[in-house]
């Protein structure tokens, strides 16, 4: 979504998935595919 939406704020970005998320739902999930990315790219998870 922040890919086809860079500009976006949270609460927008909440609003174009279904079921909706609020701004903290959004953010818990970017924060955590920002933290499953980081293990990939440190080899601490696999595929």
């Amino acid at each position: 979504m922040r890919l086809k939406h860079p500009e976006a704020s949270l609460k927008e970005l909440g609003d174009l998935v279904e079921p909706r998320l609020g701004k903290s739902g959004v953010n818990h999930r970017m924060r955590r595919l920002e933290e499953i990315a980081r293990d990939l790219r440190e080899g601490n998870l696999t595929v």
